[in-house]
């Protein structure tokens, strides 16, 4: 999903859309990574 809202920034114009979609899929990936960690640590 991250890598989705990414991919949907390189569609857009250079300026705040493109921004905002970047961020929201660094965040989903990182909080995907954050996840999958917490599962393995237990």
């Amino acid at each position: 999903t991250g890598l989705s809202f990414m991919g949907g920034a390189l569609a857009v114009p250079h300026g705040y859309e493109e921004a905002v979609l970047t961020i929201i899929g660094v965040g989903l990936v990182s909080l995907g990574h954050i996840l999958n960690i917490r599962h393995h640590a237990h």
